[in-house]
């Protein structure tokens, strides 16, 4: 199963527009739950949706506060960049790196139909 987004993310908007650090223990707490996590670079070109979004300047600056708390937290993230098909691969590489070290097998090897 897939997860977009984790509360952590939401603890960490709270971070950024608030000041309110309260939900970043349990959101750090619930994503230690998680085999692992991909963390989309902003390298892609911003596009607002005309909801809610602030623009890129925001996007970098929750990006920087996120990488912040999951480094303190000492949780392994995997960055995933590029366009179209590059970042898909770079995806599916991360997920086979993280089932491969989990299963005891090396990542180059044949990953499970799964993540094929």
């Amino acid at each position: 199963m897939l997860c977009d987004s984790a509360p952590l993310l939401t603890a960490v908007y709270s971070v950024h527009y608030f000041d309110d650090h309260s939900l970043l223990a349990p959101a750090l707490a619930h994503h230690r739950l998680y085999a692992a996590t991909l963390v989309l670079r902003p390298d892609l070109p911003w596009i607002a949706d005309g909801i809610q979004r602030d623009g890129a300047p925001v996007r970098a600056a929750v990006d920087a506060l996120l990488a912040c708390h999951l480094d303190a937290a000492a949780i392994t993230a995997h960055a995933v960049a590029g366009h179209g098909r590059a970042r898909l691969d770079a995806a599916l590489a991360a997920l086979r790196a993280v089932d491969a070290a989990r299963a005891g097998f090396d990542a180059r090897s044949t990953p499970p139909a799964a993540l094929r």
